[in-house]
């Protein structure tokens, strides 16, 4: 099966991923809860739950990236189309719509993201849609990826070990049944402020928005 780059690709890789994108200054806590707060007021994101992953979970982390996974409300399975659009939104509002501007790098899970303190297996697969940035693009022509498919017009989903992922090494580590072993950061997820269902105290440094 063969990688789909296409015209519509190309433009959407300069607009989101371009080379003035990662001098973006970091972003504080606080601002960072503005961003995340406008982004589940979207209307785009309505048909989806979001959540905040990885080490933007700690209070004074900015130098991390913005990690975000969109996963389907309970019963749910929204379309690729809705799929591929939701993250396009997720990463073209942080640096086009936000203030302040930041690099969100957003995915899709089925699933959704870890919610509790549990080790992560080097075998586990992973099942993630996400924008074909360059580097995906070229991970996936090296051979780095091989299980694959198109999502819309810009989307990929793809499967990948959890060791072979960017993130796996850096994971924290506790002990899980008298060893040590790397576990994926609880995730936060981010709420409508009129929600009354919801916990709005803080969590890791930032309030549920």
């Amino acid at each position: 099966m063969g990688l789909r780059v296409t015209a519509r690709t190309l433009a959407m890789q300069q607009r989101l991923f371009g080379a003035d994108i990662r001098r973006l200054a970091p972003v504080s806590d606080d601002g960072l809860a503005r961003v995340l707060g406008d982004l589940r007021a979207a209307s785009e994101l309505q048909p989806f739950r979001i959540w905040l992953v990885g080490s933007r979970l700690e209070p004074g982390r900015t130098e991390s990236d913005v990690d975000v996974v969109i996963s389907p409300r309970l019963g749910s399975l929204p379309s690729d189309d809705l799929i591929e659009h939701a993250l396009w939104c997720c990463r073209d509002h942080g640096l086009y719509a936000a203030t302040p501007s930041c690099v969100i790098d957003p995915c899709f899970r089925v699933d959704g993201p870890t919610v509790s303190v549990v080790p992560l297996r080097s075998d586990t697969r992973i099942r993630t849609v996400k924008l074909l940035s360059p580097r995906l693009a070229e991970l996936v022509k090296r051979g780095g990826i091989s299980e694959y498919r198109s999502v819309g017009h810009v989307g990929l989903e793809f499967v990948r070990q959890a060791e072979d992922t960017d993130y796996f090494q850096k994971l924290p580590r506790a002990d899980f049944a008298d060893s040590r072993q790397p576990y994926l950061r609880p995730a936060m997820e981010i709420v409508a402020a009129d929600n009354d269902d919801q916990s709005h105290a803080n969590l890791g440094g930032y309030r549920q928005c």
